[in-house]
């Protein structure tokens, strides 16, 4: 996907409660795969972890491509976490994102 469609509320909304209905309420550790992306900005990262992901999220984990981007985004997870029951972190590869995950498989 190299659209930034794919941050705007209707589409996250809309993808969630497809995935909401496929596993009738069981909440399931989540992997975004953004290094695909060409642009992405944190506040766009930051709108996928949305009230509406975390409702069918037992963990999130982001995979980006940019060590910056990684460090600022882990941060404002960090700050936001003591808000949200629903842990995230990013990680630059897919393995590393899949390892944590296995912890928040339920």
């Amino acid at each position: 996907m190299n659209t930034h469609s794919g941050f705007k509320k209707v589409y996250v909304i809309e993808q969630t409660n497809s995935i909401k209905h496929l596993l009738k309420g069981v909440k399931k550790p989540l992997i975004l795969d953004l290094t695909k992306m060409d642009k992405s900005s944190i506040d766009d990262i930051k709108s996928l972890i949305s009230t509406e992901t975390i409702q069918i999220s037992s963990a999130i984990a982001i995979v980006l491509r940019s060590s910056l981007k990684k460090i600022a985004v882990n941060t404002l997870l960090t700050l936001k976490s003591s808000k949200t029951v629903c842990p995230c972190q990013c990680f630059l590869n897919f393995n590393d994102a899949e390892t944590w995950l296995t912890k928040y498989n339920q």
